[in-house]
């Protein structure tokens, strides 16, 4: 009986040992068969994952997930590296060439210099003789100038005389003006009284025909009164004969003032003649007086006139002393130039020399680039291009879009730089097109994409988030233009071809465990919720709630809506340590970690809380490292700006299918157990 028992106990021990070693066996071919699976150079396979396993293979397990992800990494850094070297050899190639270019142009020139130099002494030896006689001759026109600018002083007085005389003259002519006007007015007075007299001498002719009458009258009565009336006869013939004296002295009155009232009208005809002949000169004169004005008005303009210019002609003549004192500087100068043009075109020579020596290290870092791109290409880290010719013999054109926004988004530009130059030697236009938000950046850009589809666009790759051109897209696809989306899930309007982007659920899931293990299943969590219409934010949300979940220990203690701005992320993660001070985890669920992280930090509060959220960056490694960040997983940045530009590029060289209608990009945890092995 006891040897059943011992045999039964011995079968046991034998059992036990056979499942140790077929466990054992199991490890190891795991093992062997991850190892084999990276010495084809598939790097993109799962860490080994050994549940409990403490002995030696555990250790190599270890050890394996380790050198895997480190040459992962590294990896990947050296492809990034491998753009941003690229960019400088050509940048460096280009100088080079320039350079030399330059430089030799730079000789050739300095010759050139060196043999107008020579010509450029006699020309300006014969500028200082010309300047020199310009400065004789300068000094005679000042001279000349002050002879006019005396001459015209001279004429100024002279014109003022005149001037001063026509006053005079004048005011002479004035007083003859008013004695002729005395004169006319006496005669007319004259005039006058010799009217009066002609009156009476007509009042005396009337009396002298009345005594003529009265003495006819008395001859008559004295022939008839006989001898009695011979003394009328007497009277009467004495009146008569008076009455014919005075009518003779009457007429010869008469006739002398006929006379006088005759030359009285030639004397107010000539007055009248010499007042309308004053009338006349008086408009002559008042020209004559304003020519003499204006003259002397033009004179004094003259002479100020003639003053400015000698004030200039002086400023001219010093400026062409001093002319003459930088030309003999400049003939100087000139020798100098000479002697040191000959030194620098020995120079150039030396430095086009060594320009090629760069151009020829240039060259030979292209090589070993394109050495290290080929090693490269023996790791499997992501689609490799095909080298099969497009059958048309035209380049395939691709237009790559992603935002350009974050760190994230800078990542997936480096891996959109290195298709670029992995395919560069291939029949590949890839055009890309970063997006900076801006007011109307949605519009630009469909307007952009309809563009490149007229003149000819083969494919298109694009954060399926971005709905602002889906009509674009829609557009395009109906021209023949193949689409893969990345990210997330785009609008069912939008026929692509296939989804590449991370499995938001089981990273939110890894997001979950991390809190759990670090919180040992009992503790606090606050949740910052991004725009939950993009689907990634949504299942990113969902998934970590249901995940934590399964932790009663865990409470959600509040969620807080964040805007798409590291600003908006860093106030309100502050706001939040303060509304919520029991929190211990603060779950990110969209970009900014480091942005959280920051305000943790700045808070003081990074030993009690910790962030937890997604994307690999430098910065979010440094805040891990600073105890701010609890974990971080990648959404593999670089293989979604790369792996669905290659992807388009094979399915139509080769219309060859996509692995699946949605690939899943690599991911990883970054904490602070292995964030010491990250190479950013």
């Amino acid at each position: 009986m006891a040897w059943i028992i011992v045999s039964g106990c011995e079968l046991l021990i034998i059992v036990f040992l056979i499942i140790l070693l077929l466990r054992e066996r199991s490890s190891q071919k795991k093992i062997i068969d991850k190892a084999s699976d990276i010495a084809s150079g598939q790097l993109g396979v799962d860490d080994i994952k050994l549940r409990n396993e403490k002995g030696s293979n555990g250790i190599v397990a270890g050890a394996f997930n380790s050198i895997k992800n480190n040459l992962l990494t590294f990896i990947e850094s050296t492809k990034n590296n491998v753009v941003t070297l690229n960019d400088a050899v050509n940048k460096l190639s280009e100088s080079a060439n320039a350079n030399n270019e330059g430089n030799e142009a730079i000789a050739t020139g300095a010759a050139q210099v060196a043999e107008k130099t020579s010509e450029q002494f006699e020309i300006v030896k014969n500028n200082l003789e010309l300047i020199e006689s310009s400065n004789a001759r300068m000094q005679e026109i000042n001279a000349a100038i002050a002879l006019v600018e005396g001459t015209l002083s001279q004429v100024t007085g002279n014109s003022q005389e005149g001037l001063q005389r026509l006053d005079s003259y004048k005011n002479d002519m004035s007083v003859m003006s008013d004695n002729l006007s005395r004169i006319d007015s006496i005669l007319l007075e004259f005039n006058q009284e010799i009217a009066k007299i002609s009156e009476i001498g007509d009042f005396i002719i009337d009396i002298n025909e009345q005594l003529i009458l009265l003495a006819l009258n008395a001859s008559i009565e004295a022939a008839r009164a006989g001898e009695v009336g011979r003394g009328f006869a007497v009277v009467a013939g004495q009146m008569n004969e008076m009455s014919v004296k005075t009518k003779e002295g009457m007429d010869s009155i008469t006739s002398i003032l006929g006379e006088i009232v005759e030359s009285s009208k030639q004397v107010n005809e000539s007055i009248k003649n010499c007042s309308d002949t004053y009338d006349r000169s008086q408009g002559t004169f008042e020209l004559v007086n304003s020519s003499f004005k204006t003259i002397n008005e033009q004179n004094q303009d003259i002479q100020a006139k003639m003053e400015e210019i000698m004030a200039k002609f002086e400023i001219v003549a010093d400026n062409s002393e001093d002319s003459r004192t930088m030309a003999q500087k400049l003939y100087k100068t000139s020798e100098v130039i000479s002697e040191r043009t000959e030194n620098i075109a020995g120079e150039s020579n030396k430095v086009s020399e060594q320009s090629r020596m760069i151009d020829g290290y240039a060259g030979e870092l292209g090589g070993m680039l394109k050495g290290i791109q080929r090693l490269l290409g023996g790791f499997n880290t992501a689609v490799i291009p095909t080298k099969t010719r497009p059958i048309s013999g035209k380049k395939v054109r691709i237009l790559a879009i992603s935002m350009l926004d974050n760190d994230f988004w800078y990542g997936v530009r480096r891996g959109v730089n290195y298709a670029i130059t992995e395919m560069s030697e291939l029949q590949a236009e890839i055009i890309y097109e970063g997006i900076v938000p801006y007011d109307g950046w949605g519009e630009d850009l469909a307007k952009k994409i309809n563009k490149l589809v007229d003149e000819g666009l083969d494919g298109i790759t694009f954060p399926g988030f971005i709905d602002s051109i889906v009509p674009a897209l829609v557009r395009a696809e109906n021209a023949g233009v193949k689409i893969i989306s990345y990210n997330c899930e785009c609008s069912s309007r939008v026929k692509r071809l296939a989804l590449y982007a991370p499995d938001n659920a089981d990273q939110a899931c890894s997001a979950a465990k991390v809190t759990a293990d670090y919180l040992d299943r009992r503790g606090n969590v606050l949740v910052l919720e991004s725009d939950m219409t993009i689907g990634s934010n949504r299942i990113r949300s969902e998934a970590f709630l249901e995940a934590i979940g399964a932790y009663r220990g865990i409470n959600i203690i509040g969620k807080v809506s964040i805007g798409d701005s590291g600003e908006d992320v860093y106030q309100k993660t502050m706001n939040a340590i303060r509304e919520y001070p029991d929190a211990q985890v603060i779950y990110v669920i969209s970009g900014y970690l480091d942005s959280a992280a920051k305000a943790i930090m700045d808070a003081g509060v990074q030993s009690r809380v910790k962030a937890v959220g997604f994307d690999h960056t430098p910065a979010i490694f440094e805040y891990i490292k600073k105890g701010a960040i609890l974990a971080a997983v990648g959404q593999d940045a670089f293989g979604q700006g790369h792996d669905p530009i290659v992807y388009l590029y094979n399915n139509i060289v080769t219309d060859e299918a996509l692995p699946s209608d949605t690939i899943l990009c690599r991911a990883s945890v970054v904490d602070g157990d292995n964030v010491g092995n990250m190479v950013m």
